[in-house]
C-alpha cells in the first residue's frame, strides 16, 4: 500500500489497517495455543463495523495478505464503504490470466452434468470462484463510477494484465473452449 494512502487516513483508521493487514485481528488463545475461531469471527465482525471509509477500506485489501485465502476478503463484498476500485485490485491481484489455460470440460461431459470446473485442479478452486465473485460483482456495478482510482496496468509500478500474457494470447484464439477469459471492461482504469 503506498504511503500517501497510509497518509490520507486518521492515525486510528492507520491502527485498524495494521491490525487487520497483520492478522491481529486472529485470536489465538485457543486451547493449545490454537486458533479460537469463534472469537477470530467476533474480531473481524467488529473490525469490519469499524471502517470509517472506503479509502481505509481500499488500504486494507491493499496489504492482504494473499496466503491466507481469499474467504477473509469475501467478507468485504456486502460492506457499504466497498469501492469498484478496491474491487478492481481484487481481481486483478487474484491473477485471472492464470485460468485461461484450463479448458472447460468437453461437450460430451457437460451434457452428463460434469462438473464445469472438472479440468481445474482442486486446489485451484477457492481462488477461481473468488474471481467468479469478484467479476460478477464488478459486471453488475460497472455503471457505478468508482471514488478510488485504479489501474490494473499499473499496480504498484506492475502491469497486472500481462502477468499471464502469454496465457491470455495463447487462449484467446479459441475463447469458447476456455474455462474463463477477462471481459474487456475489466482492463480499464477506475
Amino acid at each position: 500500500m503506498s504511503e500517501d494512502q497510509l497518509h490520507n487516513l486518521t492515525p486510528a483508521q492507520r491502527e485498524r489497517v495494521e491490525y487487520f493487514c497483520s492478522d491481529a485481528w486472529v485470536a489465538l488463545d485457543g486451547p493449545g495455543g490454537h486458533e479460537d475461531e469463534l472469537q477470530t469471527r467476533r474480531n473481524f465482525a467488529d473490525f469490519l463495523k469499524s471502517i470509517e471509509s472506503a479509502e481505509e477500506l481500499h488500504c486494507c485489501v491493499d496489504g492482504f495478505h494473499w496466503d491466507t485465502g481469499p474467504e477473509t476478503l469475501e467478507a468485504f463484498f456486502d460492506h457499504s464503504l466497498l469501492d469498484r476500485g478496491t474491487l478492481l485490485m481484487m481481481y486483478w491481484r487474484a491473477a485471472p490470466g492464470y485460468y485461461m489455460k484450463y479448458q472447460k470440460p468437453s461437450r460430451a461431459r457437460q451434457l452428463f452434468g460434469a462438473d464445469p470446473l472438472l479440468n481445474l485442479p482442486e486446489d485451484e478452486r477457492p481462488l477461481f470462484r473468488f474471481i467468479q465473485k469478484v467479476e460478477r460483482l464488478l459486471l453488475k456495478r460497472r455503471d457505478t463510477p468508482a471514488k478510488i482510482a485504479y489501474d490494473p496496468a499499473n499496480d504498484r509500478g506492475e502491469d497486472l494484465t500481462k502477468r499471464y500474457g502469454s496465457e491470455m494470447r495463447k487462449h484467446a484464439k479459441n475463447p469458447a473452449s476456455r474455462l474463463y477469459t477477462i471481459p474487456e471492461i475489466l482492463f480499464q482504469i477506475t
